[in-house]
């Protein structure tokens, strides 16, 4: 008896390891892509696999790195819908539809403004009743220096901005002398207005008060126009 005992029990946990099939995948996880900024925006693919036999609820959230550059502005495309700002969104759903049709595929489109650097964007994916099944999806973006520049006329608003997550703040850099400063959210609504401003060399803008999320910050002088940037608080 006591024989039969210890293999009934062995035979149970191999049975149990057996269990927990994957509900999905994708061929590979990483996805480089390397242009330089020659091209306006670049994009590529990673193609979602289902193995669960049926239609499944998915979700994906997007993870940006402190280096991702403000001047970066990523789309993403999952099956059924298109965000034009992913950084607009805590999460978005779509559904993975059985049998696999050419439309399961997760695009990442990056339009970098002829701004040279490299960075990696990662996304967590996962079925919504099955978040064991999590993958997170690395999109490396590479941009060398190519012809193209981005760059402003001598007679137009020239500055480059950036966000300092340690001081809170954005540091702004031009020559762009005395200006009007202004924040919008992506509702239009504005939310920081510095009517004198000199913009002289490198500077910085105090936001600790403003929500962490996409802004338009918009400088304008009464001779030279206007320029606007995105910027993320992160």
């Amino acid at each position: 008896m006591r024989y039969l005992l210890i293999v009934f029990i062995s035979f149970n946990m191999v049975c149990y390891s057996q269990v927990n099939t994957p509900t999905w995948g994708v061929e590979d996880t990483v996805l480089t892509i390397s242009k330089t900024t020659d091209f306006g925006s670049v994009h590529d693919y990673l193609e979602i696999f289902n193995n669960s036999g049926q239609d499944v609820d998915m979700r994906w959230i997007p993870m940006f790195p402190d280096s991702w550059p403000s001047l970066w502005i990523v789309n993403f495309a999952d099956p059924n819908q298109n965000y034009p700002d992913v950084s607009q969104v805590d999460s978005a759903d779509f559904v993975m539809l059985d049998p696999i049709g050419f439309a399961n595929k997760l695009i990442i489109g990056v339009s970098h403004q002829s701004y040279a650097h490299t960075d990696t964007m990662r996304f967590n994916v996962f079925p919504v009743n099955n978040r064991e099944d999590s993958l997170i999806l690395q999109y490396i973006i590479i941009i060398a220096q190519g012809n193209a520049w981005a760059g402003m006329a001598s007679d137009e608003i020239d500055f480059n901005c950036f966000y300092n997550e340690n001081e809170s703040n954005i540091q702004l850099i031009g020559n762009a002398g005395d200006v009007k400063i202004e924040m919008f959210d992506l509702q239009g609504k504005l939310v920081k207005t510095i009517p004198n401003y000199h913009l002289n060399g490198q500077s910085s803008i105090d936001v600790a008060d403003l929500k962490k999320q996409l802004y338009i910050l918009k400088v304008s002088d009464g001779t030279k126009g206007v320029k606007s940037k995105k910027i993320l608080l992160y």
